[in-house]
């Protein structure tokens, strides 16, 4: 996190966050890349860059629905080069992709994913790729039912990005 950005700079590039989806694979990290018309400079967040994120939405096998949403919260920012591209405390929303209520044969599956970012002082939002977070029940003790999967609020749900994101900030003049 760089001191030196004021809020409105931040502000400014939260407006402008956007996605660009890359094709074939990207290094890790993040790198940045030359503006256009220099005007802006563009920071690219690489694909397979961890993004820290805690689940904000408790979920449950067999209380939720595929499509339901899901609200995370990033607990790092993410910076390139001491440049604060997304500050912490921004919201991550998805949703639930996959769902099956636990039963006496059948083990509670809760499948998930994060797409947008959204910024906390703009509210200017990026789509995101991610990975797709699965949990499943543990197998019961003989004659018992499997239990349903239950994620509590405060979980871990860090995700890799699968595409690059792009930010661009605007060039002071």
């Amino acid at each position: 996190m760089s001191g030196v950005h004021t809020s409105a700079t931040k502000a400014l590039a939260a407006v402008l966050i956007s996605i660009v989806l890359g094709a074939g694979a990207a290094a890790q990290g993040a790198q940045r890349v030359s503006g256009r018309s220099g005007r802006y400079q563009e920071y690219r967040v690489a694909a397979g860059t961890y993004i820290a994120i805690e689940l904000r939405t408790p979920l449950s096998s067999n209380a939720n629905a595929k499509g339901d949403p899901v609200d995370g919260r990033l607990l790092l920012p993410l910076t390139v080069e001491g440049v604060e591209l997304v500050p912490a405390g921004a919201t991550v929303l998805g949703s639930v992709s996959e769902v099956e209520p636990a039963g006496k044969k059948q083990r509670g599956r809760l499948a998930f994913a994060f797409h947008i970012i959204e910024h906390p002082e703009t509210g200017s939002r990026a789509t995101i790729r991610g990975t797709v977070l699965t949990f499943a029940s543990e197998t019961p003790k003989k004659g018992n039912v499997f239990p349903e999967v239950r994620l509590d609020k405060g979980l871990d749900a860090s995700i890799s990005l699968l595409a690059p994101l792009t930010v661009r900030i605007p060039v002071a003049r």
